[in-house]
């Protein structure tokens, strides 16, 4: 393998591991919002019945969670079947650029 062969391999290397490094928090924050869920979900009673109130929002109200916890909202109009319009994908290419989800 030449020198430039091998720097090639490690920047690449170095980009997987921090793209890897960020993959690791984000599936963090998602474990811990489903391990929060879930201590809500099972609360029972003193005699270890449901109490019924299984659906609680995991946050009392919108000003109490963090950005990292909840994420942002993209205004989109196509529904959840539909196809984003050019300036939608446009959006949401930028916002997963920053995110470091893809690079453009």
């Amino acid at each position: 393998m030449s020198k430039d062969e091998r720097d090639v391999a490690v920047k690449t290397i170095s980009v997987l591991e921090g793209k890897f490094e960020r993959l690791v928090k984000l599936l963090d924050i998602v474990k811990n919002y489903f391990v929060a869920k879930s201590r809500r979900l099972s609360q029972k009673d003193a005699q270890g019945k449901p109490t019924g109130k299984l659906i609680q929002p995991l946050f009392a109200t919108m000003n109490e969670p963090s950005l990292a916890q909840v994420g942002s909202l993209m205004m989109l109009t196509c529904g959840h079947n539909g196809k984003p319009d050019d300036l939608e994908t446009s959006n949401l290419t930028i916002h997963l650029d920053h995110a470091g989800f893809i690079s453009i």
